[in-house]
Order: C-alpha cells, then sequence, then structure tokens
C-alpha cells in the first residue's frame, strides 16, 4: 500500500487559467461582431464556469493511497475503485474513480507538483501497476 499527501497545484490552477483565457478569447473574437449582450453573456458564462473548475481543482487535496492488492484508492476518506485505465502524462495523471459508497463518480487529476518528486515517481509506478490490471 503506497500513501502519500495531495496539496495544492499551482500547475493545475494555471493550466484551468489558460485554457478558459484562451476559450474565451476565442469566442470573444468570433462572436463580437454578433452582439455585444451576446458576447458579454459568453463572458459571464466563462467566468461562472472559470469558478466551477477552480473550486474542483482546490477539493482535489488530502491524503491518498493505492492498494494494489484490491485495486483501490483511498481518498478523502472514501475507497474508490477504478473505472478506466488511468492516463499516465509525464506531468499529469488522469484517473477515474468511482466511490464504493455513495457511487459517485470523480476524475481525480494529480499533478506533479501536488507531490514530492519522490512520491510522483512510486504514485506513477503504482498507477502504471493498476493500469497492467485492464
Amino acid at each position: 500500500m503506497w500513501q502519500a499527501e495531495l496539496t495544492r497545484s499551482v500547475c493545475l490552477y494555471l493550466l484551468c487559467i489558460v485554457f478558459y483565457s484562451s476559450l474565451f478569447g476565442f469566442s470573444i473574437y468570433l462572436s463580437w461582431h454578433i452582439h455585444l449582450g451576446l458576447t458579454f453573456l459568453l463572458g459571464c458564462l466563462f467566468i461562472f464556469e472559470f469558478y466551477r473548475g477552480y473550486k474542483k481543482i482546490i477539493q482535489h487535496v488530502g491524503a491518498i493511497a493505492i492498494d494494489l492488492t484490491v485495486q483501490q484508492i483511498y481518498w478523502q476518506k472514501q475507497r474508490w475503485v477504478i473505472r478506466r485505465k488511468p492516463l499516465l502524462l509525464r506531468y499529469f495523471a488522469v484517473v477515474s474513480i468511482q466511490s464504493l459508497r455513495t457511487k459517485k463518480r470523480c476524475t481525480l487529476l494529480i499533478s506533479y507538483d501536488q507531490l514530492t518528486s519522490e512520491h510522483w515517481r512510486s504514485c506513477c509506478y503504482y498507477l502504471e501497476r493498476l493500469s497492467q490490471a485492464f
């Protein structure tokens, strides 16, 4: 069983800012000549969606543990089962999980700056071992 503590990620926050800013800029570029009210409505919508994304990012903190024997993740005082093969990138890991207690589905996005470098390497190793079971 591997365990570590997830902290807040500056990298995920910056990625969220860049994504929503570029999407907002592109939509403004396409719709500015149509109607100013529509442009204002799109701006409000993007600000709302950015806030929702930011709230989800700051919730991805706390103790996490990976148990290879039962192929489960312990996170936020719940047991989660992995629904799909985890996507492992160089700086991010995307894990689709489902709670055993509430059946709630969640996509856990783990960034390299949420963990120490040793914990990041071991987290990727254990997630790779879990993905071999799929």
